[in-house]
């Protein structure tokens, strides 16, 4: 209690008592505006076909689909975690259940 007391204290200093006494909000990660922007090249080479193929678990025109769908719309949260939930198992998919084909790639 002593904490909160004393973080109240100093930011009350600091930030508007509407912004301190407000309840308590999610934060969403921009994580559309980033596959879509500054990680677009890894996202679509890591989401390529050809890679997704390999495994065969996704259908590749479907992932392509998702990934435009996002790059269309940076407000679509949805489809932005999609792309990102595949994005991670497939590197991750790469690294522990296919480490050859990385290797192979890598050269």
């Amino acid at each position: 209690r002593r904490h909160t007391r004393l973080q109240g204290d100093w930011s009350s200093d600091v930030c508007s008592s509407d912004l301190i006494d407000r309840p308590k909000e999610g934060f969403v990660l921009p994580l559309a505006h980033w596959l879509g922007t500054t990680l677009r090249e890894f996202t679509r080479d890591a989401l390529a076909p050809s890679r997704l193929a390999r495994h065969g678990l996704f259908d590749p025109a479907c992932v392509v689909g998702w990934i435009e769908k996002m790059e269309r719309n940076p407000a679509d949260y949805r489809t932005a975690n999609r792309v990102y939930a595949l994005l991670m198992f497939q590197l991750w998919h790469e690294e522990y259940m296919d480490p050859q084909a990385r290797r192979t790639e890598e050269r």
